[in-house]
């Protein structure tokens, strides 16, 4: 026994002397400038190592006193003071070996600039493509199967790999989103990457996550898994894998729109089954908040695959936690989520639905609380259906309709309803009324119009243009309604049908009843040239313009009253004003029966044009000083009709042949031209006034001088009293001119 203890002690002692030998006389670094070559000469970068030692001590542990690495441009990847690797020798001597390499605070630099290059993937080095005569032919394998069951070294399959990165700060930038991303505090545990034991990884850090000026995503994150390779005759059969990311204490905030705090929901687990046959999610399951989302489903021989997906029925008004502008709407309802894959990897088909039920919404704008229930159908390529329903007291809408093809849309919608008040609806903000203009100087005008930029609405349609899917777009769209009232204008009967193709925006028709009269309308407008086209053409039949001035439409507001029948037909371009007024061509007809002028009033004008004329003829005529014309009614004039042919040219909307019919003893006749400007408003008319009554008992006044006397002297015998008067200013704020009544 004593010479058993001796034996051993000198064979200890003779591996002592050994691994001091080995570690006095072998110098590792040695190698360290030929491994730095070698690496250099495969990437596009710059590798750099510290000064390698290494220690046989229990282990074999290889220390690296630095490593630094550069891409293409010189710019850092990743740099380390601290690393190691580390293999112990006891699972060496019995066959499964255990590498583990560590570093500690390593720094990752990883960017992507505007070209979508990551710099990382700048230092694979190019491999030239193989001729195919110097190509070696694979041969298959002679059992069929793929290389990755073929059986495997069993020390590799015993072998078992660690990675372990303690304190890592990850940075990464995309120049061409604006995402900036810092992870500090890194750490990652790999234990046993390895055929034969279950693979486990920790990975957990603090996330400091900014894209552009508004999303950022702060707090710790962080993910767990379990993967486990099954072996079977040293071959691959399967694996699986069990993990889970965890960022309920991740706070996530978007300017004022959305706030996530600490402690909400947010994690994802997922269960994954592989084979050489089929490829198995088991369970993916994902929490955001209140939503609960699952898939399940598998992909089998690589080529035919079924998922299914399905959310929980969502409640929406706790939203308002995570969304602070809903606050105010009292948001409520729910909504749900369904969808299911089948198919080839080289064709698949898709069905899904989203159902939004009893949706409904408070805020200081609506009266009352409206419903919404909604559901939309989407299959392969397009959407099935469409339909959109809401309620609420005096109020209806369906939305109805699909889309046929995402690449060349064909868009069918209609929308229908039996009353849509939006009056009982809606609380629209007052009407300003008696709200005089400050008056601005002529150079604070133009100092205003110089300084004020107006954006170019042709140009911005060019991005419409060069857009290929929306020129082959094909669109169409129905809506019809019994009622439609909003700011107490009431639409009744109405139905008009739009239609959307190469770029052309079609009113086909539309007709409605409103004031009492009815409207027909059709237009078209065309988009693709770089200033646009359109015509127009529409016809009014009894449009009553009292009721208009009543609902406080300010279109009618410095016009006529009475009942209306009109034609229209135009055309024009441009969408900017400057060119659109000008460039405005359209002529037609007007007639207004039991009219009546809203701000002209005639017999103001008629009586003051008169009583200055007498007074002017009277110092030249002695009769007739002192005489003076009748009382006349002081109220508006009233018309039979107003009726002209009209044109609109040059910016200027002219009446050639104007001509005002009065109701007897109610008013006086008005004859001759009218031109009002479009852009500033400016009146013109040229009128004839004709006395046909005697309101101003004009017709009535005799002179007598010198024993002759003349009867009616200011009408022709057996023709009413009649004169030239000229308006002027703007239609809003007229004002006359009567000085050529004396003359005339």
């Amino acid at each position: 026994m004593k010479k058993l203890f001796v034996a051993m002690g000198l064979f200890l002692g003779f591996i002592g002397v050994a691994v001091m030998s080995v570690l006095f006389f072998v110098d590792i670094d040695k190698y360290r400038p030929k491994m730095v070559e070698t690496i250099n000469q495969n990437i596009r970068g710059q590798l750099n190592l510290g000064k390698l030692s290494w220690s046989l001590w229990g282990h074999i542990w290889i220390k690296v006193a630095g490593l630094t690495l550069q891409d293409s441009a010189g710019k850092g990847v990743m740099q380390v003071q601290d690393a190691y690797f580390e293999l112990p020798f006891l699972p060496l001597l019995s066959g499964s070996p255990v590498l583990t390499f560590k570093m500690n605070q390593p720094t990752v630099h990883l960017s992507k600039n505007k070209r979508g290059q990551l710099n990382v993937m700048s230092l694979i080095q190019q491999t030239p493509a193989q001729s195919p005569v110097s190509a070696s032919p694979v041969s298959p394998s002679s059992s069929g199967t793929s290389p990755l069951s073929n059986s495997l070294p069993s020390v590799l399959t015993r072998a078992r790999l660690g990675v372990e990165l303690d304190s890592a700060s990850v940075q990464y930038t995309d120049e061409s989103t604006g995402l900036s991303t810092q992870i500090k505090d890194m750490n990652l545990v790999l234990r046993n990457i390895s055929l034969s034991h279950p693979i486990e990884l920790e990975l957990w850090a603090h996330l400091d996550t900014r894209l552009g000026n508004t999303l950022q995503l702060r707090g710790p994150v962080r993910l767990t898994g379990q993967a486990q390779i099954i072996l079977k005759e040293a071959k691959i059969q399967s694996a699986q894998l069990h993990s889970r990311l965890d960022m309920d204490a991740v706070e996530i905030s978007a300017s004022d729109i959305f706030q996530k705090q600490r402690g909400v929901p947010a994690h994802l687990e997922l269960a994954l089954f592989a084979s050489e046959k089929e490829i198995k999610i088991e369970k993916l399951d994902l929490q955001f908040f209140n939503i609960q989302m699952g898939m399940q489903g598998e992909i089998t021989n690589l080529a035919s695959a079924h998922f299914k997906i399905q959310s929980n029925s969502v409640e929406l008004a706790p939203w308002t936690e995570l969304i602070p502008p809903l606050k105010q709407y009292q948001l409520g309802g729910s909504a749900q989520f369904e969808a299911e894959v089948n198919g080839s990897s080289e064709k698949l088909k898709y069905n899904g639905k989203i159902i939004v039920s009893n949706l409904t919404a408070k805020s200081p704008q609506l009266k009352v609380q409206p419903k919404i229930d909604g559901i939309v159908r989407v299959s392969t390529d397009q959407v099935d259906q469409i339909l959109l329903t809401l309620k609420a007291p005096a109020n209806d809408l369906k939305i109805q309709g699909k889309i046929i093809s995402f690449v060349r849309p064909q868009i069918h919608l209609e929308v229908s309803s039996t009353g849509l008040d939006l009056d009982q609806l809606i609380e629209f903000p007052p009407l300003e009324k008696n709200i005089a203009p400050a008056v601005a100087s002529s150079s604070e005008v133009k100092k205003a119009s110089s300084t004020t930029v107006r954006p170019d609405l042709d140009a911005l349609l060019a991005p419409l243009r060069e857009n290929k899917v929306l020129a082959d777009t094909v669109a169409s769209l129905t809506i019809q309604m019994k009622l439609f009232q909003a700011k107490k204008v009431k639409l009744n009967d109405l139905l008009c049908k739009m239609s959307f193709s190469n770029l052309s925006l079609g009113l086909d028709s539309c007709n409605f009843k409103v004031f009492g009269g009815t409207i027909q309308a059709d237009a078209h407008a065309q988009l693709r040239p770089k200033i646009p086209t359109y015509q127009f053409h529409t016809q009014i039949a009894d449009l009553d313009l009292s009721q208009a001035l009543e609902s406080q439409m300010a279109l009618v507001k410095n016009t006529l009253t009475g009942k209306t029948f009109m034609t229209l037909k135009g055309e024009g371009s441009s969408l900017n004003s400057d060119l659109a007024i000008p460039n405005l061509r359209a002529k037609g007809s007007l007639k207004v029966t039991q009219a009546t002028f809203t701000t002209i009033d005639v017999m103001k004008m008629v009586g003051e044009a008169t009583t200055q004329a007498m007074n002017q003829i009277g110092n030249q005529v002695p009769g007739i000083k002192g005489k003076s014309i009748g009382n006349l009614p002081n109220h508006a004039s009233q018309y039979e009709f107003v009726e002209s042919d009209f044109m609109i040219h040059q910016g200027k909307f002219s009446l050639p042949n104007f001509y005002a019919k009065a109701v007897a003893q109610k008013g006086i006749d008005i004859k001759g031209t009218t031109t009002v400007g479009l852009k500033d408003d400016s009146l013109e008319t040229a009128w004839d006034i004709i006395d046909t009554y005697n309101l101003t008992q004009m017709k009535d006044i005799s002179v007598e001088q010198n024993g002759i006397r003349v009867d009616h002297i200011f009408s022709e015998k057996g023709a009413p009293v009649h004169f030239p008067i000229h308006a002027g200013c703007t239609v809003s704020k007229p004002c006359y001119h009567s000085s050529e009544v004396p003359v005339f």
